[in-house]
């Protein structure tokens, strides 16, 4: 409320200083040279396709088992997103399956980080770099996940994060692209800004995606907290692990996974909607994530006759329990409590 009310006081509440110590301290938390501020996770990925280069006649091989973000996103450009299915047990896509839909008109891959659990960083790098493709990493929910020790988001592709009021760090609303490379940065932050270079002076295809200085201030606040709400998380996740294990089943981490930041909590369990009945009835919220992209009602006219069959049990299984910086250890314990109740 501080770091806000500075802001106010300052007279500048659109894009400016603020934004620019928010990028700077985020670049400076993944190990990244360059880190452009936007108002959503959305418009970092779209803002990201449109800076590569993606357009009509282009394919982007993407996940069915993610937000409708992702997809959307691509559909957009006038590119074609093309679906691939997920590991049963990580909820992650491989580098394996996605090289099975690589065609001569590829231009990118978009893998995704469900619920924040980075994927193989290493194999996509590999892959894109075998077949000359643009790597997306969408991992919107993983600000403060870890690979091999190395923070997601420090790596040679592009990186798009979210800072939705759901995610670890908020901005309220916003996200952030990462990158090494600066004239990548340099067309991302054209793009966001209509292209623009100066007043009435165009030299780019762009939008308005602009974060505020109101929005980049809580997002400082927020990212100095970063290790302690991550701490919490992780203590939520190991009760979770340790008092359900044999009742439900957890999403499985590789070795490669050094820092899971559990932006939500999934576990598969069996009569989901019957399980998800009960636990509202005692108070325990929780969540479905996510539909599958082929299933999708407006989505589903792209993709028929298509099917993804571990996203698709994924799905009919999938429970995110409650997870959350806010959240106290003592309720914690009453969602244990219900949900053994529940499942026995």
């Amino acid at each position: 409320m501080r770091a806000v009310i500075e802001v106010v006081k300052s007279g500048w509440l659109s894009q400016g200083p603020r934004v620019r110590e928010l990028e700077s301290l985020f670049k400076e938390r993944v190990s990244a040279e360059h880190a452009v501020a936007v108002n959503s996770g959305t418009a970092a990925l779209h803002c990201a396709l449109v800076a590569a280069g993606i357009g009509p006649g282009d394919e982007v091989v993407v996940p069915t088992l993610t937000f409708i973000a992702t997809v959307n996103t691509v559909i957009a450009t006038g590119a074609k997103p093309v679906l691939v299915d997920v590991e049963p047990d990580t909820f992650n896509t491989s580098p394996e399956l996605v090289a099975e839909k690589i065609t001569g008109r590829t231009k990118a891959i978009i893998p995704i980080d469900y619920a924040g659990m980075p994927v193989d960083i290493r194999g996509f790098e590999e892959l894109a770099e075998d077949h000359g493709l643009i790597l997306i990493e969408d991992a919107a929910e993983a600000v403060g996940a870890e690979y091999r020790g190395k923070p997601v988001g420090g790596f040679n592709h592009i990186t798009c994060f979210s800072f939705h009021i759901a995610k670890q760090v908020t901005t309220v609303e916003g996200g952030i692209i990462t990158t090494d490379d600066p004239d990548f940065a340099e067309k991302c932050r054209l793009v966001r800004s209509h292209g623009m270079v100066e007043r009435d002076e165009h030299v780019y295809l762009g939008f308005n995606y602009r974060m505020t200085d109101i929005q980049a201030a809580i997002g400082i606040a927020q990212l100095r907290k970063l290790d302690k709400f991550l701490e919490h998380r992780a203590e939520i996740a190991s009760r979770y692990m340790e008092a359900l294990r044999g009742l439900v089943e957890f999403q499985r981490m590789p070795d490669y996974v050094t820092r899971h930041p559990w932006m939500f909590f999934p576990v598969l369990v069996e009569e989901r909607d019957k399980v998800r009945q009960a636990l509202h009835e005692e108070g325990v919220d929780t969540r479905v994530c996510w539909k599958p992209v082929h299933m999708q009602p407006y989505h589903r006219r792209f993709f028929e006759g298509e099917s993804y069959p571990n996203a698709e049990e994924i799905y009919e299984r999938v429970l995110c329990i409650p997870i959350g910086n806010g959240i106290s250890l003592n309720q914690i314990q009453y969602v244990i409590e219900r949900m053994r109740e529940v499942l026995s």
